[in-house]
Formats: structure tokens, sequence, C-alpha cells
């Protein structure tokens, strides 16, 4: 359920080609563009929204 914070591509997927996150083969919550601000995972899908990343 991780998609990249900068390019939004899916993970498994290759990255954008101008994507500056396109070297990270094994990403966090932190390179997630579902982490909000508040530390807490916000995809729609997520049964662990509200979890502390």
């Amino acid at each position: 359920m991780f998609a990249c914070r900068i390019c939004r591509t899916k993970y498994g997927w290759q990255h954008q080609p101008w994507c500056e996150a396109i070297h990270i083969t094994a990403p966090v919550c932190a390179d997630c563009c579902y982490l909000a601000a508040n530390g807490e995972c916000i995809h729609p899908l997520s049964k662990k929204v509200g979890a502390k990343a």
C-alpha cells in the first residue's frame, strides 16, 4: 500500500525517471505519500488508519 511521496508510483513499480527517490528499493513509511505530517498512515484503504508509522 506504499506509494512514493514524490512521484506517487506504487511500490514494486518503477519510479518515474525524474523521481529523486528512484534509488530507494526498500521504502519506509517516511517515503510514502500517505504518511501524514503527524506520523500517521492516512492510506484510504489501510486497516491501520491512525496507527503510528
